[in-house]
């Protein structure tokens, strides 16, 4: 199986507004309450939107993170909803209560994009800043926290109609992103077996894959077994086929979302020159093991602190100082944890 993350030099770039905003609204709740004949089929249609909406959210804030220019990022995040809606309007398959309270969704979601889009850019440090640095930047503060806030309420309004109404058609409302079919390989077993692309890897020998890469999974599932079988989402219901044990699913995946999604932001001391270094993890339920960031500078000069295990939702403080560094301009700021791709942020884009 061949994969593709989608990563780049990860250059943060309010990442952090719509993982509060938008992904940080969903509910987590429901289960899986699929039931028989049409409505099962009904609930299926409605779990592939649920997951798109996820994977888009994911895809969203990893455009805006690495992106240098900020009106490409909107543009690249307004094209990704854009898609969706047209699907949704192209399904047959979507009940028209669904069907609308998925709309008023979509159109809270460009709302944050416009919330985005208005804040202001000269003065305020927006670049490699959260949330909560925009608001305690200072400037029109308070207008700020006001319409964030109004945004963020009708999006939790409109998730929650939205999950209410799938939740009693039977689908499941607590999705995380899962692998995305980018491309088939023609002739390929998955071509044959009816995989396209946009479809989602669901659960590979009854292993859910959320967050889990399909290869490792698909290793561990050959063992013992002379078929796996193997289940994808798509816009007309649940894929169900099983593959020789050993062979792979011949397909390019996009694994957003698949990594926990890592955040620095600095804090200016009270009294004395310099910055503290706020480490987030944002991801709903994914930690990061050895977690160590590093400082480095434009002579090549390295200096690296030691986190360790950073729970899912949790931040973590550190003082350079207490390894004699200062965080200034034109340097790197690095951070690396077992597994994963390493993140760099330049502190030119992060120190307002």
């Amino acid at each position: 199986m061949r994969q593709r993350n989608i990563f780049g030099k990860s250059l943060p770039m309010l990442a952090a507004v719509l993982a509060v905003v938008v992904a940080g609204c969903a509910a987590e709740r429901g289960g899986d309450n699929r039931r028989s004949g049409n409505a099962e089929k009904t609930a299926e249609i409605i779990n592939y939107f649920l997951v798109r909406s996820r994977w888009t959210t994911a895809r969203m804030e990893r455009e805006m993170g690495e992106a240098k220019d900020l009106n490409n990022a909107l543009a690249k995040a307004r094209r990704l909803t854009n898609e969706l809606k047209s699907q949704m309007f192209d399904s047959k398959g979507l009940p028209p209560e669904f069907r609308q309270a998925y709309l008023e969704y979509l159109q809270n979601t460009n709302e944050v994009l416009d919330f985005v889009a208005s804040v202001p850019q000269d003065g305020v440090g927006l670049v490699g800043f959260g949330l909560a640095n925009l608001l305690d930047s200072g400037k029109t503060a308070e207008q700020l926290r006001q319409k964030g806030e109004a945004v963020a309420a009708r999006v939790r309004k409109s998730t929650a109609a939205m999950e209410q109404i799938a939740s009693r058609l039977g689908a499941r409302t607590d999705w995380e992103t899962l692998p995305r079919i980018e491309q088939v390989t023609a002739g390929s077993h998955a071509e044959r077996v009816g995989l396209r692309p946009g479809d989602f890897l669901y659960t590979i020998a009854g292993e859910k894959l959320f967050r889990r890469v399909p290869k490792d999974v698909l290793q561990t599932a050959a063992n013992g077994r002379k078929s796996i079988v193997v289940e994808a989402l798509s816009d007309t219901g649940l894929k169900k086929f099983e593959i020789p044990a050993g062979e792979p699913i011949d397909v390019d995946l996009d694994l957003t979302g698949a990594e926990p999604t890592v955040m620095v932001r600095l804090a200016s001391f009270a009294f004395f020159q310099g910055y503290y270094v706020n480490v987030v993890n944002y991801s709903n339920d994914a930690d990061l093991e050895d977690v160590t960031v590093e400082f480095r500078d434009s002579t090549g000069g390295v200096r690296s602190q030691f986190i360790g295990i950073l729970r899912a939702k949790t931040s973590h403080r550190l003082d350079p100082s207490t390894i004699s560094w200062t965080v200034a301009r034109g340097q790197t700021i690095n951070i690396l944890a077992r597994g994963r791709v390493p993140r760099v942020y330049p502190t030119d884009r992060l120190i307002p």
